[in-house]
């Protein structure tokens, strides 16, 4: 073979290679390919082997909206299943791609860097996380960024207690109460050694739902009204009755992330007996309702039971608030007993279930009971407020600690939020720490 024979033979290579990168892409200074275009003389702006030196179109100039016609060039048509180029290729700063216009980044990134895409056709340049995350949730808690979290419609959070009392010869009884936090219950107990009282309530002026009564001879009566979304802050609680005869006593009780819509759940007592042990049984008709309850003994002396645990005790020794904190919200819905027990001549108790948003939401993990540990999904990312939301650390490493051992595998603690390097009274497993700041996520039993 002569040597004009394979120059020709290589320049028409090299125009079939243009002309295959110009039916696929869009460039500045190249051209488009139309393979089927039936003239038989090459219009103006044809690609001819006097235009190319060293494989490289050089004259004339051509346009974006040009065409290269195939057949002025190549006695046949081909379709070739893939193209190779050899050293580099120059593009613009965006071009398009099978009708999709994108825009490239202006530098290169850096080592271990992936090109992504924004969604419009931004391109650029992004570093690969090691650690996957959940949507943003609603927060319950007041949560600390590498706070061991749980994801649970169990958004109900005790806020406050308070308590007053007044003497005979009043038929008005005013306290303050301190609320805070979002989507708030009030309850209030009112309790007079009189059969005979009516009674009201209003907090920060504002007028709350008589929920339930229960009334007994010989042992008084009590009161139990609630308030959805009360007024924050520290206002004044007004209990308003008929008798003035008698001692009457006050409690409130303040609980963050409850429904708005209507409250309470459901409401029950227990009649007045002189059994030494009381239980006033709720069926509660929601998953994760929270229980509280006031308990009168007339002989003093009183202790919590099952499902029971103190939140508030009253100077004179014979009545006590309970909730049902220390075994957690009910669920599923269903009856659930809080007992107490004290000496002879008990009245009985009055109980409130209050139930909580339906929206699921994060609270802080522990591994005291069941309740609290078997919905940990993870860790929080950053600091937050109660009511603010949180992105969540669900697997891979999370680099939010201080303080680690290497290698050491850790646990939820019994403590809201924390880890811990032994068990807690539930066995849940956290992460194993890859040094004192990051720890790889395993979340098993």
């Amino acid at each position: 073979m002569n040597s004009s024979r394979s120059q020709r033979i290589w320049e028409i290579g090299a125009v079939a290679v243009i002309v295959a990168l110009a039916a696929v892409f869009t460039f500045s200074g190249f051209a488009k390919a139309d393979i089927n275009n039936p003239h038989p003389v090459p219009p103006a702006n044809t690609v001819t082997t006097s235009m190319l030196k060293d494989g490289i179109v050089t004259s004339p100039k051509l346009s974006e909206t040009d065409t290269f016609y195939m057949k002025a060039l190549v006695a046949t048509t081909t379709t070739a299943s893939s193209t190779t180029i050899t050293g580099d290729l120059t593009a613009p700063a965006s071009t398009t791609f099978n009708g999709v216009h994108y825009k490239w980044p202006s530098a290169d990134g850096t080592s271990g860097q992936l090109l992504n895409t924004d969604g419009s056709g931004n391109l650029g340049f992004t570093s690969v996380s090691n650690t996957y995350t959940a949507s943003p949730f609603t927060s319950y808690d007041n949560l600390t960024a590498g706070d061991a979290v749980r994801l649970t419609t169990d958004t109900t959070q005790r806020d406050a207690t308070s308590t007053g009392s007044i003497g005979t010869g009043n038929t008005s009884l005013t306290f303050a109460h301190t609320t805070s936090g979002t989507n708030r219950t009030l309850i209030v107990f009112g309790y007079s050694l009189s059969i005979a009282n009516t009674m009201s309530a209003t907090y920060n002026g504002v007028s709350m739902t008589l929920a339930h009564t229960s009334q007994a001879a010989g042992y008084g009566t009590t009161f139990a009204f609630v308030l959805v979304n009360p007024a924050i802050g520290t206002n004044n609680v007004v209990l308003t009755y008929t008798d003035s005869t008698k001692i009457t006593y006050g409690w409130a009780v303040s609980v963050t992330g409850t429904y708005q819509t209507s409250q309470p759940n459901n409401s029950a007592d227990q009649a007045a007996n002189t059994a030494s042990t009381i239980t006033c049984s709720n069926t509660t008709t929601v998953d994760n309702a929270t229980v509280y309850m006031l308990g009168v003994d007339t002989g003093g002396s009183i202790t919590a039971g099952t499902n029971s645990t103190i939140i508030g005790i009253d100077s004179s020794g014979f009545m006590d608030l309970f909730d049902t904190s220390g075994v957690g919200a009910k669920s599923p819905a269903g009856s659930i007993g809080m007992t107490y027990s004290g000496a002879s001549g008990n009245f009985g108790g009055t109980c409130i279930a209050i139930a909580p948003l339906t929206t699921p939401g994060l609270r802080e993990a522990k591994a005291d009971i069941s309740n609290n540990s078997k919905s940990f999904i993870g860790f929080a990312a950053a600091t937050v407020s109660s009511g603010a939301t949180s992105t969540v650390y669900t697997s891979g490493i999370a680099s939010v600690f201080t303080g680690l051992i290497p290698g050491t595998q850790y646990y939820l603690s019994n403590t809201a939020g924390a880890l811990s390097s032994t068990a807690g009274s539930v066995s849940r497993k956290a992460c194993i720490s890859t040094s004192a700041t990051d720890c790889l996520i395993t979340n098993i039993w």
